[in-house]
């Protein structure tokens, strides 16, 4: 931020006895009807219904995925726009009070997440396509739609369960039908806070008629602060804008025109288009709007009959679209299939199409709630990588409001005592958490200010100072305050300059070099070298012994220089900037510290490798009769670093990769079986790389199968580069379709040396440019099919059968991971952190001693899950060669690569522990080993304990279904390492039992479902 911008948000404030006025622009509604009010305030929730009795509203809070550990600041804290685009920052977080929330009416049980900071950046479009000219609607997604006006993230209606035919339950994600969508509000209502929102994972969210922030916005809502409730009551007005679709469409509340064409008719409530569908029993057929959405795009199956247990409206599809039903539009109802009519209103004067909150006459949500099964529009708004400085076209991005830490410090109201006492009240706009200093003067130009009140911390984001009997003795009297700290907050997605405080902290340089802006702060026992005057510059100023350039001074004591990083030189440490005014050298009081150069991050993943086909981790000695590929680079890459003999993974290739892509447990991304799709919730390490303005590079070759078609790469993983297959493998590795960043063709270069030459020039371009970067390398090799590579790969193997085949699959793969070894150089594989895994179990036809029997690739038996794991790199301490029997899992990958990135984590209930501390030899962490399985024909967990690290336990349950009863079999690994001889758990020894009873409750504190028995609810 520019110190025009700094002074602004610390600027001055000057009351006197006369009132002011705050204009609020409103020419363009798509930037101006943002909810900004409350940006100053810390975010706040009920935790309990005991809490909203008791008004005991918290700011920090701990459960599930919803970890607030400090406060932090609600909703929109900035908002810019472009021609193309507008783009806001925000939390995610409401500005009303949030909470409680429970499982049950009864409010016994309660929800298992809290909401948490998000970090969100979004962009919608500034100038959206006319949805008329748009003949394929495109369905609404999971996760996020667009945002309402206070930066809430607005979900569609439909509640991500949907019901399988085959099996004739209701399945999370796209393990469903897709085709018997569940309502999310007749379903999850219960589940909602008094504001109509709940969380998905940490992710606040409403799916219906938002009355908490209706009420906010003046829309026909009163709250009741003694029961914290919100009751409808129509004040004659139409109803503002509350959030924006991500196809550009404003979302209104209920009451419109009228008369869509004419701003002086009478205004009501606007009528839904869609009603029950009536004499319905067996849902063995579509309504027509929904054969309309879903021509193309899903399939029909039958959903189950009427009935208590499914009953009328459970599913989105229970409803009938008027239109269809001989009803006219505009006479009969007012809004069309996707919920939007074009009208006048008073932002859009000359008419505008726009999606409209459905509500029945006391304020309840109808169906379809907010939003159509379809956009009306083209959703082209989504996450972007962040707020740019130029958008695409080149054009300059323009921010127009910045919140939060760096909301405005702006005058509210001056009144004074109706009685003689002469006491002046004063309120200003402030921010919470920051400490302000106020002072007074008789004149606005006296240089002569006193302190009156030095430290007033602003609790709330509106603050009061009393000055008593000040008008007894003056005729008038001026007041400035200023910020002069800020208390420590939660600032994940923030972007921000702190305080100019008394104190500034030592500045970091980025690492990526180039010239950088930096405070330096000198000490005010050097005031005679120093001079008042802000406009006086000094005449020389260093770092070190590089001149650097002055910008701008803060305050007397604090200045704003700019220097090139790079003419620093490469050493890391602190640096002492000199001032020189004329009167003498200064040497600051903080320091200008130059960071170790960022080291590289090289991911290999393994397709279909487990510890029974690995030279490093068997033999024919452990299992006579085996047989294994030579693996000259992977064997040379464990001799350089650490081997872990307790490495874990989950047993199939897209649970895997969805938890290294997000640090979080099968159940929770959705992702348990091949062909479920990450839910455009979830955060991925792209994500949290882009949220934190890493200066690393992030590029995927390889293989993406977690949904989202030819761009699920981008839409779900936010992959900004990605070159590979999109699906679990190829069907011929000579004949392939290559998917480049969203462009298909066919290629006939063996897939496995396709993926090294194009993770090749990606690094080499990142060298070149002297960019730190992140390479995730996820080989489909040895994946079937079987064949017979290249023979100028082969590192000896021979033979034609299945087995000979896989083996040279893996043999091809060591020797090309060894060509992109050795043309990286080895100056660059000297600073770069590579981590090799298996991704799950070796398939069966082809698994061998010490597993077999069925426990192989696919099962949560040690053959499906147990598999090679090495790090080697600069940031390993341990010697080189070394193993370990610490348990790690790949889920642990996530946390482990963004500690190697210096990246914060994510706020999303990460469930991983790093890795690094082990490589570092200091590690305290208690580790533990869970694989997931679901929406497969044995779904379950298994799972592992240190402080038990002979026993292993698993549950086949089904998480997502409340009709099964769980099964366990508990093992003595040791002793049966393929785990054919379950422990009888009804006549367990003492040693045994302790052991049994450690893992129940791990199970039971990760939650999850697989345990749920079923006369009870899955979590």
């Amino acid at each position: 931020m520019k110190s025009a911008e700094l002074n602004a948000r610390i600027g001055i404030l000057f009351v006197t006895c006369l009132l002011g006025i705050r204009l609020v622009a409103q020419e363009d509604p798509r930037v101006s009807s943002w909810y900004t009010d409350r940006s100053g305030a810390y975010a706040r929730i009920y935790e309990s219904t005991a809490d909203e009795v008791a008004r005991n509203a918290v700011t920090t809070w701990n459960r599930g995925d919803g970890v607030q550990e400090l406060p932090t600041y609600a909703g929109i804290h900035e908002i810019s726009y472009t021609e193309d685009w507008v783009y806001i920052r925000t939390t995610n977080l409401a500005s009303h009070l949030m909470g409680p929330w429970y499982l049950d009416i009864s409010k016994t049980r309660n929800f298992p997440n809290y909401p948490g900071n998000q970090a969100v950046v979004y962009r919608f479009p500034h100038d959206p396509v006319n949805p008329t000219n748009i003949n394929a609607k495109t369905l609404t997604g999971l996760g996020a739609i667009g945002y309402f006006v206070n930066g809430v993230s607005m979900f569609d209606s439909r509640d991500g369960f949907s019901y399988r035919s085959s099996t004739g339950r209701e399945v999370q994600g796209r393990g469903g039908d897709l085709a018997w969508n569940r309502d999310a509000y007749i379903n999850e209502r219960v589940t909602f806070d008094a504001g109509n929102a709940h969380q998905a994972g940490a992710r606040y969210h409403y799916h219906a008629n938002p009355p908490a922030l209706r009420s906010q916005l003046g829309d026909s809502v009163d709250y009741s602060e003694t029961t914290h409730s919100y009751s409808e009551n129509f004040n004659g007005r139409h109803s503002p804008i509350l959030g924006w679709a991500s196809d550009g469409l404003p979302v209104y509340g209920p009451y419109g025109y009228f008369d869509s064409n004419d701003s002086n008719s009478a205004i009501r409530r606007m009528r839904s288009g869609f009603q029950i569908r009536s004499n319905l029993s067996s849902r063995s057929s579509w309504p027509e709007w929904a054969k309309r959405a879903y021509l193309g795009v899903a399939a029909f199956a039958e959903g189950p009959a009427v009935s208590n247990a499914f009953p009328l409206g459970r599913y989105m599809e229970d409803n009938d679209y008027k239109g269809d039903l001989g009803l006219e539009l505009g006479e009969d109802f007012d809004l069309n299939e996707y919920n939007a009519r074009f009208s006048v209103t008073p932002e859009f004067p000359d008419g505008s199409w726009a999606y409209y909150v459905c509500i029945d006459a006391i304020g309840e949500p109808v169906y379809p709630y907010n939003i159509g099964r379809s956009f009306f529009g083209d959703p082209v708004g989504g996450v972007p990588t962040g707020i740019p400085d130029n958008d695409e076209n080149g054009a300059r991005v323009t921010t127009v409001f910045e919140g939060g830490p760096e909301a405005a410090l702006t005058f509210d109201s001056v009144s004074v005592d109706d009685s003689d006492s002469g006491d002046l009240t004063i309120i200003w706009n402030s921010v919470e958490g920051s400490r302000y200093e106020v002072s007074q003067a008789t004149d606005v130009q006296s240089s002569n200010w006193t302190v009156i009140e030095p430290q007033i911390l602003a609790q709330s984001d509106q603050t009061t100072l009393i000055h008593e009997e000040v008008l007894a003795s003056k005729d008038r009297n001026f007041y400035r305050a200023k910020a002069t700290g800020l208390a420590p907050f939660d600032d994940e997605g923030f972007m921000y300059e702190e305080l100019a405080a008394e104190n500034i902290a030592d500045q970091t340089l980025l690492s990526d070099g180039g010239i950088q802006t930096v405070w330096v702060q000198l000490s005010s026992a050097d005031s005679s070298l120093v001079p008042e005057d802000l406009s006086a510059e000094p005449t020389l100023v260093h770092i070190g012994e590089l001149e650097a350039v002055f910008v701008s001074r803060i305050s007397r004591y604090i200045l704003e220089v700019s220097l090139n990083q790079e003419a620093v030189g490469v050493n890391a440490g602190p640096y002492t900037a000199t001032i020189n005014f004329g009167f003498g050298e200064i040497a600051s009081v903080n320091s200008i510290i130059v960071p170790d150069q960022a080291n590289n991050i090289l991911l290999l993943i393994i397709d279909d490798w487990a510890v029974d086909s690995s030279p490093l981790d068997n033999s024919t000695i452990l299992n006579p009769g085996t047989s294994f590929p030579e693996m000259e680079t992977l064997r040379s890459l464990a001799g350089g670093g650490v081997r872990f003999t307790n490495g874990y993974s989950q047993p199939v290739c897209s649970p895997m990769r969805a938890c290294i892509l997000t640090g979080r447990q099968a159940w929770r991304t959705g992702v348990g079986s091949p062909g479920d799709s990450l839910l455009a919730e979830e955060t991925t390490l792209p994500e949290v790389f882009a949220a934190a303005n890493s200066p690393y590079a992030l590029g995927a070759f390889g293989k993406w199968h977690l949904g989202g078609g030819n761009t699920g790469f981008r839409t779900l993983g936010a992959w900004p580069h990605f070159v590979g297959i999109t699906g679990g493998g190829v069907n011929d590795y000579y004949s392939w379709r290559k998917n480049n960043n969203g462009t298909v063709s066919i290629s006939n270069t063996y897939t496995t040396s396709d993926q090294v030459n194009e993770a090749l020039t990606f690094i080499d371009e990142q060298e070149t440019a002297d960019k730190p970067w992140f390479v995730w390398m996820g080989f489909n090799a040895a994946h079937t099919p079987f064949h017979e590579p290249p023979s100028e790969l082969l590192q000896g193997g021979e033979g034609t059968d299945v087995r000979s085949l896989y083996e040279k699959a893996l043999e091809a793969l060591d020797t090309e991971i060894g060509r992109l070894l050795t043309e990286m150089g080895p100056a660059v594989v000297e600073k770069t952190n590579i981590i090799v895994v298996g991704d799950n179990g070796t398939p069966g036809r082809v698994a061998q001693a010490p597993y077999g029997n069925g426990h192989a690739k696919g099962s949560i038996y040690e053959g499906g899950i147990h598999v090679p794991f090495i790090i080697k790199g600069p940031d390993v301490s341990l010697p080189a060669g070394s193993t370990s029997d610490r348990f790690v899992h790949v889920i642990d990958i996530f946390p482990t690569i963004l500690e190697l990135a210096d990246v914060s984590l994510p706020g999303t209930g990460v469930d991983a522990t790093s890795i690094l501390p082990i490589l570092k030899n200091n590690d305290t962490a208690s580790r533990r080993i869970v694989t997931e399985r679901f929406n497969s024909n044995k779904p379950g967990r298994s799972l592992r304990e240190e402080t038990y690290p002979d026993y292993k336990l698993l549950i086949y349950g089904d998480p997502f279904l409340t009709t099964d009863t769980p099964t366990y079999e508990f093992y003595h690994l040791p002793s049966d390492v393929n785990e054919k001889s379950p422990l009888d758990i009804t006549n367990l020894n003492p040693v045994e039992q302790a052991a049994f009873d450690a893992l129940i409750a791990r199970d039971a504190a990760l939650g999850g479902g697989y345990s749920a028995v079923a006369s009870g609810l899955s979590n």
